[in-house]
């Protein structure tokens, strides 16, 4: 129970955040379809994660195709890390992003 209401504190939390990042991030005049793009990424992975995990419980029991879920889930996390910590051309672009969010 307790982790249940820990990890719906911490998708919550981090819900929040990206939300108000991206909110910090897009000019005005393109909010809308932004925000609404946003939203429909955020619960078709959402939809997808539940679909997927359903998906394995029917092939190998629930807690076990959540460990598997997760493992792929962190993997892609670690992945995407990776990608974002490389130097690239990008990386003033990712500095002026963090400039920005330190003034607001």
């Amino acid at each position: 129970m307790t982790a249940t209401i820990l990890g719906g504190i911490g998708q919550g939390l981090a819900f929040l955040g990206s939300l108000a990042l991206v909110d910090a991030l897009i000019p005005l005049d393109r909010r809308g379809s932004i925000l609404a793009t946003y939203f429909a990424l955020v619960y078709f992975s959402f939809g997808t994660t539940a679909i997927g995990v359903g998906w394995l419980a029917t092939y190998l029991d629930l807690n076990r195709a959540v460990q598997v879920f997760a493992v792929g889930i962190g993997s892609l996390c670690l992945v995407v890390i990776a990608l974002l910590l490389c130097k690239s051309p990008r990386t003033k672009l990712r500095s002026e992003i963090i400039t920005t969010l330190q003034k607001n």
